[in-house]
């Protein structure tokens, strides 16, 4: 006694890009093609460039603003404050 497959839809071997129906006895002349996958969501690495850039490059840029203060206060203490305000605008784009 064989067992027959269950109606469904199924990949052919004589076309690997697309899929047809089994009824359950017979293949149909129903085909459809193959669902294409479903690309990564780009949004994680958007999320890591955020976290990155919320929090590495005002450190960075407070860091340079520290060691400019000694040499060229005025450069130095507008570099400090460009930090916060970068700190603030990713922190917008992150959560806002």
């Amino acid at each position: 006694m064989s067992e027959k497959a269950a109606p469904g839809w199924y990949v052919p071997s004589s076309n690997p890009n697309t899929r047809r129906y089994w009824d359950g006895t017979r293949w149909t002349d129903q085909y459809a093609p193959l669902d294409a996958p479903k690309a990564e969501s780009s949004q994680e690495g958007l999320i890591a460039a955020g976290w990155i850039g919320l929090f590495l490059l005002p450190i960075a840029a407070t860091v340079i603003g520290l060691v400019l203060a000694n040499r060229r206060p005025v450069m130095g203490l507008t570099m400090f404050g460009l930090s916060f305000v970068s700190a603030l605008a990713w922190a917008l784009l992150l959560f806002g």
